[in-house]
């Protein structure tokens, strides 16, 4: 597998470098990084345990107390007219 480039592409609205999940002593996820771009979808897939909602909930900040992420880059691009046509919360 191909490193990452240091710089998120021009087009990201969200791009990882590093994430890591760590209970006490333990790594439970490690090391992921990933960009997505505008109008792209995308699914995380794994086995079991892989520690897919583990990366979403550190990313949304949701990880229970024991838990620690750490990550070296989280960007996370908005525009305005990201929203537009839909109403306000």
């Amino acid at each position: 597998m191909s490193a990452l480039p240091l710089e998120p592409p021009q087009d990201a609205v969200i791009d990882v470098r590093d994430l890591g999940v760590r209970v006490n002593d333990t790594d439970l996820v490690a090391d992921v990084s990933f960009s997505i771009g505008r109008g792209e979808r995308v699914g995380l897939i794994g086995e079991s345990g892989s520690g897919k909602s583990l990366t979403g909930l550190s990313l949304m900040g949701l990880l229970l107390h024991a838990a620690m992420a750490g990550l070296r880059r989280l960007l996370v691009a908005w525009h305005p007219s990201a929203n537009a046509g839909r109403p306000p919360l």
